[in-house]
């Protein structure tokens, strides 16, 4: 529904959006997740595609700065992951 005009404009304001995004102060990584995967809902129905390559990236960008997203803290944390497994699986 909606003039072509109006189905451009939310596609405009939900792309500029999308490339906005940020964690929220005080706001729990789960409810940032669940808010981003609206929002690529919203422009999936609109008939945006943004690739998957794109969607980790802004996810990554989104974060709150407490968190180590470089790719040595993404390393150390895998690391720590695997070190767990090794310990701890029964």
């Amino acid at each position: 529904c909606g003039s072509d005009d109006m189905k451009n404009n939310r596609k405009f304001d939900l792309q500029r959006e999308f490339h906005a995004f940020k964690m929220i102060d005080n706001e729990t990584v789960n409810h940032c997740q669940s808010r981003f995967t609206v929002l690529v809902y919203k422009l999936n129905t609109s008939g945006v595609t943004i690739p998957q390559w794109e969607q980790s990236l802004a996810v990554i960008h989104a974060m709150s700065d407490k968190y180590d997203l470089t790719p040595e803290g993404l390393l150390s944390c895998l690391r720590r992951a695997r070190s767990f497994d090794k310990d701890y699986v029964v």
